[in-house]
This record gives structure tokens, sequence and C-alpha cells, in this order.
């Protein structure tokens, strides 16, 4: 049967309050046990960082950590050329609601406009697509010709390279 937190350690207190080797085996048993479960905890939740302190540290504690090594993804906006502006767009999906939003960039990469909106949930395509409508809106909104649009989402450049448009 399991107890709420406070009465699982008083019935521990109370069955383990000798020091007959079976309730010594006990506590034992109930240590290790919770030290495995912090240890499991810990190495799926800190994010210790790599260093030399952190290594000798834990070294010292005796404490098994796997350090994760996480290398930089290098990644560049390649923009349009002058007088071309281009459009990035992007759209999110969440439990509690969904977003999208677009930047108008010119070929200095200075935002032009920038614009967000939001939307009861539907699909993420949804939000990626009207990101892009978004940001096509601000672009004739200001009157701004020979536009480029970009977008994260590899499902609706799909639909733009297909001939035939059907929507996830």
């Amino acid at each position: 049967m399991l107890l709420d937190w406070d009465r699982e350690i008083q019935w521990c207190l109370n069955h383990f309050a000798d020091n007959t080797p079976d309730d010594v085996l006990k506590k034992l048993a109930l240590n290790s046990y919770f030290y495995h479960i912090w240890a499991e905890r810990n190495t799926q939740c800190l994010k210790v960082p790599n260093t030399a302190q952190n290594r000798t540290l834990f070294n010292r504690w005796s404490i098994n950590v796997s350090f994760i090594l996480h290398l930089p993804i290098e990644c560049a906006w390649k923009g349009p050329d002058n007088g071309e502006y281009m459009i990035n767009s992007d759209g999110s999906l969440a439990k509690n609601g969904a977003r999208y939003g677009a930047i108008v960039r010119d070929h200095l990469g200075n935002a032009i406009v920038v614009v967000i909106g939001n939307f009861k949930p539907m699909t993420i395509t949804v939000y990626e697509l009207q990101g892009i409508e978004a940001g096509l809106k601000m672009a004739v909104n200001y009157n701004l010709k020979r536009i480029y649009v970009g977008s994260d989402s590899k499902a609706v450049v799909s639909l733009f390279s297909k001939k035939e448009r059907v929507i996830p």
C-alpha cells in the first residue's frame, strides 16, 4: 500500500527503529535505493558544465557524472541583394496556444517590420503558413518589391516546391 510521504517516513522510522541486523540491513537497502534514485535523477536532469573544477569535485565525492559536450552549430543568415527584401517566418504550437511571426529585413539585415500573432491550436504547418502570410501582408503594406521568403519548415517549403499543394 502506498502512503503519502510523511506517513512513509513514519512507517520507516517505526519499522527500522532497532539496531538488529535485520533493521540495519533494511536501513542500508533503503539508503541505497534513495542514493540510486537520486544518482539517476542527477544524471538525467543536471546540466553541469564540463570544467576541470567540476570534474575534480565529482571525483573527490566519487559521484559518477556523464558530461555532455555541446558542439556549436554554425549558421548564418543569407540576406538578399541591395534593393531586395527577405521575409523570415516561424510558427509554434504548444498546449496553451499557438503563435506565428515574421520579420522583414533589407539587404543589410536591418529589420523593416516585425509582425506576430496567435490563433487557436490547429497544426504547426498552419502557423508556419500564417507567419509567411503575415510577412507578405506587411511587405505589401510597406510597398516593398522583390521579396524573398525563408522558412525553417520543410513541410512549408515543400508546399511551394510542388505542383500539387496539399496542406498536411
